[in-house]
């Protein structure tokens, strides 16, 4: 596969990614809540493989940040009960 399909394949896929998570997050549920954490992590091989294909070392580094941040937000909030 060529580079230039492979990046499309990741930018449709951080499209399609990026809104299910921002639409789980948002989400009023829990239990839809903490699959946006789960489908946020999904996406940050996507995420690297972009960045660091880009060498852009700024947003290679915050994706990083991002994957820690879905991981706490996982352990944060995967057993946690419905309060509503």
């Amino acid at each position: 596969m060529q580079i230039s399909t492979l990046k499309a394949i990741c930018d449709i896929y951080i499209l399609v990614n990026g809104v299910t998570t921002t639409v789980l997050i948002s989400s009023k549920s829990h239990s839809l809540k903490k699959w946006g954490y789960v489908t946020a992590l999904l996406g940050q091989p996507a995420w690297l493989y972009v960045t660091y294909g880009m060498e852009n070392k700024g947003m290679f580094l915050l994706s990083v940040f991002y994957t820690a941040m879905w991981i706490r937000g996982i352990k944060n909030n995967w057993n946690k009960k419905e309060t509503d």
